[in-house]
């Protein structure tokens, strides 16, 4: 037989499902990487894809495909440091970890 395959991941969810975007995203993860003279353990690659289709949709790693899930797997991970960094919301840690407090008759 024929096989047909596409890197568009869009219309492969939209044709075949779910599953068959996450194979090929995962499939376009290793091609990249390879391409670019990168090795990356494929249990990674598979949980990058896991991340972006669990809601049963394409969702991108970008602050907006992040804005549409409401518990990420990054904020599950991390007490919001990689969530902040990617949204671009100053860190509760460091120089970011106080407020600034004003007496009231000096404002």
């Amino acid at each position: 037989g024929t096989a047909t395959s596409s890197n568009n991941t869009i219309e492969v969810e939209r044709c075949l499902g779910i599953e068959a975007a996450r194979v090929t995203i995962i499939n376009e993860i290793v091609y990249t990487m390879t391409n670019h003279g990168m090795s990356i353990d494929a249990r990674h690659v598979m949980l990058l894809a896991d991340l972006m289709s669990f809601k049963g949709e394409i969702l991108g790693i970008t602050r907006f495909g992040l804005a549409k899930m409401k518990e990420s797997v990054l904020m599950l991970a991390s007490p919001g440091v990689s969530e902040c960094i990617i949204m671009g919301i100053p860190m509760a840690i460091g120089t970011g970890m106080f407020s600034l407090l004003n007496k009231y008759p000096f404002i």
